[in-house]
């Protein structure tokens, strides 16, 4: 899942999705993020190939912002008792990923994502 209110910023990460053969769904806000998250999980039956492995978002996405709904989607796993994980990474302002990363957020880079670093968020969560 990718989570950016930029277009062209969602189109570059979606790419990277595809470049890896990948599939990705995309939402521009974290509202909309949790709201797709939600339907994604309660049409999954415990099925772990409905709930994606992986979410990209931006922190500073508008309506709700990428940290708020990285817990909703806590949240939400945690009173299904799922067993289930969506691993999030957080996209910020280089100025901005030494506070993210205060804040408890575990995997912080800024933006846009290269090619490498993509590369290694999806080795280091064995999606491929």
């Amino acid at each position: 899942m990718v989570v950016d209110s930029n277009l062209e910023s969602q189109s570059h990460t979606k790419n990277l999705f595809e470049k890896a053969g990948l599939s990705c769904t995309v939402s521009e806000n974290g509202l909309k993020a949790l709201e797709s998250y939600k339907k994604l999980f309660e049409s999954s039956c415990g099925c772990k190939l409905r709930v994606p492995p992986l979410i990209i978002m931006q922190i500073s996405t508008p309506v709700i912002d990428g940290e708020a709904a990285s817990t909703g989607i806590q949240e939400l796993l945690k009173q299904a008792e799922s067993s289930q994980l969506s691993n999030i990474v957080a996209l910020t302002t280089e100025s901005q990923v030494e506070a993210c990363t205060a804040l408890g957020l575990k995997d912080v880079y800024s933006q846009p994502l290269n090619d490498v670093t993509f590369a290694s968020i999806i080795s280091k969560y064995n999606l491929k």
